[in-house]
């Protein structure tokens, strides 16, 4: 059985917080943790995203920011996933075409992670893999 047409967000949250904000996968203690989530529409499939988006703010520290693309896009589930932490945690973008403003949403995350006393340091070279 494929899933075609399907949307399993609470699923892709659950992956997050069991198998990748964990010592085990080696996530630090003292790093900051953040979901970058992009979606074409709404859950339809799997566990209730907004149960483990709480888990993943109040039992991990996880930040939680959305980009939904398309005209099937459930706004108030984003908003509930994201919870409103800040509005610019929720973009929303009409067409695919329209991608280019993914720039808004990633400077943000960019911004608050550096912001965050951890060690990153924002990239200064673009590498190419082909290499």
């Amino acid at each position: 059985a494929g899933f075609a047409g399907s949307t399993a967000t609470g699923t892709a949250l659950e992956h997050c917080r069991d198998k990748i904000f964990q010592t085990s996968a080696g996530m630090r203690s003292n790093s900051k943790r953040t979901i970058l989530l992009l979606t074409d529409g709404h859950s339809n499939r799997g566990t209730l995203p907004e149960t483990v988006a709480t888990q993943l703010h109040s039992q991990m520290g996880v930040d939680i920011y959305a980009l939904g693309i398309g005209d099937n896009v459930d706004v108030v589930e984003l908003q509930s996933i994201t919870k409103q932490k800040n509005p610019s945690n929720l973009l929303y973008l009409a067409l695919f075409t329209d991608f280019y403003e993914f720039y808004k949403i990633s400077d943000i995350v960019k911004a608050d992670i550096l912001s965050s006393n951890t060690k990153c340091k924002p990239a200064t070279k673009i590498y190419d893999r082909k290499k």
